[in-house]
């Protein structure tokens, strides 16, 4: 979702500038609302069947932070394409980042238990797992409180 909303703050915004505010409001609302509400059948009913078998659900949620990180990097591109024209402030630059590291990071999650039958040394991998999850939610706060 972060990663969603950073990518309609920068590239899909500036398409907009001339239409009204509320009109983008409430498109980003049915947005949200919609992959929510997917998110939510998913979790609590099961409706795509994942919780069956535990490791289709990680290529799931794997799939959904790749899908992200999609975003992310089509927002760097146009970001730096867009550098001249002075769109985007700084603000918009820190939260990319902020997400973009959170999204990175849970893909090395991911891709360390997915790893896990492939690699002997399980120990090792599972504090790099650990770590990764770890570092998904406390290095963005912390490049988010210690930029300047």
């Amino acid at each position: 979702m972060m990663a969603l909303n950073r990518f309609t703050a920068i590239v899909v915004w500036p398409l907009h500038k001339g239409n009204k505010k509320w009109m983008f409001f409430f498109v980003n609302i049915i947005s949200v609302t919609l992959i929510s509400v997917v998110f939510l059948l998913n979790n609590r009913f099961g409706i795509f069947h994942l919780h069956s078998n535990g490791k289709l659900t990680l290529v799931f949620e794997a799939g959904c932070y790749l899908m992200s990180f999609g975003f992310e990097i089509f927002a760097v591109l146009y970001r730096k394409k867009s550098l001249a024209l002075k769109e985007i402030n700084s603000v918009d630059e820190t939260l990319l980042m902020q997400s973009m590291m959170s999204t990175v990071f849970r893909l090395l999650y991911f891709s360390s238990i997915l790893l896990w039958p492939y690699i002997e040394a399980k120990m090792f991998l599972n504090c790099i797992a650990d770590a990764m999850w770890f570092l998904g939610y406390v290095a963005p706060l912390v490049y988010l409180f210690t930029k300047k």
